[in-house]
Formats: C-alpha cells, structure tokens, sequence
C-alpha cells in the first residue's frame, strides 16, 4: 500500500466530511487578520482531539496533525476568541454533533 491511499489509525476518529460541512461557516479560517494565514481550522480541530482522547502531551501530537506548538498557541487563543463557544452553540441543535 502507499501512504496515499493509507489511513492513519489515529485519523479514524477525525470529523467526517458531514460533519466538517456543518462547522465549515462558523470557523474563523484566518481571515482579516494581520500575519500569515492561519492552518486549516479543521486539522486543529482533529489534532486537539486526538490530544484529548490519548491524553499524550503537545510533543508527542503525530506529525500529520500539524506543528504541536502552533496547535498549542491556537488552541490556547480560541478560548479568548470565543471560537469553542461559536462551534459548539452551531453544533448543539444536531444530535448526531452535539457533545
């Protein structure tokens, strides 16, 4: 097999295409802020996740799931920004989402 065509097994927990549609408006993707773009809110998303599902430390995030520090400094500001508050108020009327 090539990695092209294989499915990491810690991306068997990620969000599925469905769901990653629902929360699609409500992240903030960067947008009209100074500096770099920011990375793909969903891969963020996925890799706090895994963090929280495996209780490893920010080092120890897979490769793939991006750079464990920027996470970390990301995940640190959505609190502030209010982010978490926005995808789980858009998420809560869907039961299949919701938790």
């Amino acid at each position: 097999m090539t990695t092209a065509t294989t499915t990491l097994a810690h991306r068997r927990h990620d969000i599925s295409g469905r769901a990653g549609e629902t929360i699609a408006p409500h992240l903030s993707g960067g947008s009209g802020k100074v500096g770099r773009p920011a990375e793909d809110d969903r891969r963020l998303i996925n890799a706090v996740f895994w963090i929280l599902r495996t209780g490893a430390p920010w080092r120890g995030m897979p490769p793939d799931c991006g750079h464990w520090n920027t996470t970390a400094h990301r995940f640190g500001r959505w609190p502030k920004s209010a982010q978490w508050t926005k995808l789980r108020v858009a998420v809560s009327d869907d039961p299949d989402l919701n938790g």
